[in-house]
């Protein structure tokens, strides 16, 4: 054991991360180009779904986003599943949208020498990377690589390619021709295969995962509804609640007990893992209060009308800012409801009787309104 534990520490390597691209582009003589200035965002606080703030959520109130500048770097290397831009100088970017350095100095690709013997593919054609943290998450996946996509587009050159991961599933493919997407424009680059470019176009993320700037998910919004002819019909009475009964974790274990609560509703029951990419579409889109514990299948409030209402159900104590910020940035109403933890922070979970009478309270009160209007 001890001689194997020697063999992996002269394994490791520590080539160093560059978590300020702007300086280091200035020391290696890097022209910039300013793309489009940063802006500051104020949003409403979050609240319980008893009406009151969450002091957890308050630094994410506001945040300023970073200027949007590119350039074009010889040389660069991509490797990895998360498709980690080795920069000339051997060092990784850091990715912004990430902006954990751990993330990328805890991967194999970064500390073991055995990355670098893997097979090697030149690419002679300039590109653009959108392979980036966690692109197989649906919200990752939507909301830090489709709306950096549809931020940069417009100033992608049209001789550049556009290198994909490959092994997209049809949900992938599906949202991608949904916003317009170039497909002839892609180039696939497999997750064992160290890619060298010789012009690869880089501008760092301007927003943290966790943030949503309006401007841009509204937009892509548009783009992505307009593509599957969505249209504008939402049942102002009609309420579904998403489930993660095919998932591993943060599952709601009492489910039943919810819907039995809401049942004076008729609440559709949905599993977004179980649905095309247009299904998911077409219902969210209908709805006007959507239920369900944190998880990727939220992602779809994206398609919900200005007004909707999302009530996310939350191990308490973890309380996490993604559907809040992208309900924010979308014009839905947020409620946030809290479960028991069974298994730690991402075990499965219970709702108590307090927060469903509370949910059902708060969805007749909607109902309510509604009719009455």
């Amino acid at each position: 054991m001890g001689i194997r534990n020697a063999i992996r520490k002269l394994m490791r390597t520590d080539p160093g991360i560059v978590e300020d691209f702007d300086t280091w582009a200035f020391s290696h003589r890097k022209q910039q180009q300013a793309l489009d200035p940063g802006t500051t965002i104020t949003r409403t606080a979050p609240r319980d779904i008893h009406g009151n703030e969450s002091p957890l959520f308050g630094k994410d109130r506001e945040f300023a986003t970073r200027d949007l500048e590119c350039c074009v770097i010889n040389n660069c290397v991509l490797t990895g599943i998360y498709g980690f831009i080795i920069l000339p100088d051997g060092k990784y970017l850091l990715p912004y949208v990430n902006g954990v350095p751990e993330n990328v100095s805890e991967h194999p690709d970064y500390f073991s020498l055995r990355a670098r013997w893997r097979k090697k593919q030149l690419i002679h054609t300039p590109c653009v990377s959108l392979i980036g943290f966690w692109w197989h998450n649906c919200y990752h996946w939507i909301c830090d690589t489709l709306c950096y996509w549809h931020l940069i587009k417009s100033f992608v050159p049209q001789h550049f390619k556009i290198l994909l991961p490959s092994g997209l599933r049809n949900y992938h493919i599906d949202s991608l021709a949904s916003c317009g997407f170039p497909i002839d424009r892609a180039i696939f680059i497999d997750a064992n295969v160290r890619v060298q470019v010789e012009a690869l176009w880089i501008a760092q993320h301007p927003w943290r995962s966790r943030w949503h700037l309006p401007v841009v998910t509204q937009s892509l919004r548009e783009s992505m509804i307009k593509g599957l002819n969505l249209g504008r019909s939402c049942d102002k009475n009609r309420v579904i609640f998403v489930s993660r009964e095919d998932a591993s974790q943060r599952r709601l274990s009492n489910e039943a007990e919810l819907l039995y609560a809401l049942r004076t509703y008729e609440v559709q029951k949905v599993v977004p893992g179980r649905m095309t990419f247009a299904e998911q579409a077409r219902t969210f889109a209908s709805a006007n209060i959507i239920i369900g514990p944190h998880g990727a299948g939220l992602t779809n409030i994206l398609f919900c009308s200005p007004g909707a209402t999302l009530i996310e159900i939350q191990i308490e104590n973890e309380e996490r800012p993604f559907y809040w910020s992208l309900s924010e940035s979308l014009g839905l109403q947020y409620r946030f409801a809290r479960g028991v933890a069974q298994q730690g922070a991402l075990g499965d979970m219970v709702i108590c009787m307090d927060e469903l009478t509370a949910i059902e309270r708060f969805v007749n009160a909607i109902v309510s309104k509604e009719t009455a209007s």
